[in-house]
């Protein structure tokens, strides 16, 4: 295509295939278009969660994370081969002592105070399984001498299941690839909550011992 205006009534010369615009209108009608998909993405506005100042400049992505943090559906996470770890509505003094539970039997210290009265003999028998699944390092030299100061390494506490005065807490004990997946059952007596016994659900000790 050539156009020039070197004289005043100017040329226009078109080549073959015609002028720019009949290649385009023909390009434009050979071109398949596919249907819209969610014409409202770009133009939709996103609210801002009401705690945040309007002049408070945020990208997308923490505006989501934070209209997250603050939905009441959002997801916890669920351990896989154990369950959600959603306990926001284990009643609290049941998650206080699952805790200091958990961490006497992680630490290998004594748990008589969480147990109901009535249940400590269901505590030494715990303590004998867990001895046997689970043995504490010992010296060669000294049988009676433990070297190891923590039976696991952490543990997971999954949601519960309340059912009027009994409360049932899955919690899962790890310590490197071995785990130890345990019930801990909890009864609701003179005003307070006591765990009422145990069962072993699902183990593995990598170690052999």
């Amino acid at each position: 295509m050539f156009f020039s205006c070197s004289s005043g009534e100017g040329a226009f010369i078109a080549d073959e295939e015609g002028t720019l615009r009949s290649q385009t209108d023909a390009l434009e009608s050979s071109i398949s278009w596919s249907e819209e998909i969610e014409t409202d993405r770009l133009v939709k506005k996103i609210d801002i969660p009401e705690d945040v100042a309007s002049g408070v400049k945020l990208s997308p992505l923490s505006v989501s994370a934070r209209v997250y943090e603050s939905s009441p559906d959002k997801k916890y996470p669920f351990l896989s081969g154990f369950t959600s770890l959603d306990t926001r509505n284990m009643p609290q003094q049941v998650k206080e002592n699952t805790v200091k539970f958990c961490e006497s039997v992680k630490t290998c210290t004594e748990a008589d105070s969480f147990m109901a009265s009535s249940s400590l003999y269901e505590l030494a028998l715990f303590n004998n399984d867990l001895d046997e699944y689970f043995p504490l390092k010992k010296d060669d030299e000294n049988p009676d001498a433990i070297t190891e100061k923590s039976r696991f390494d952490y543990y997971y506490i999954g949601m519960e299941t309340l059912m009027n005065s009994e409360c049932e807490v899955p919690v899962r004990f790890i310590k490197g690839k071995s785990f130890l997946d345990l019930t801990v059952y909890f009864v609701f007596s003179e005003d307070s909550w006591k765990i009422d016994g145990f069962d072993f659900v699902n183990w593995e000790n990598a170690d052999g011992n």
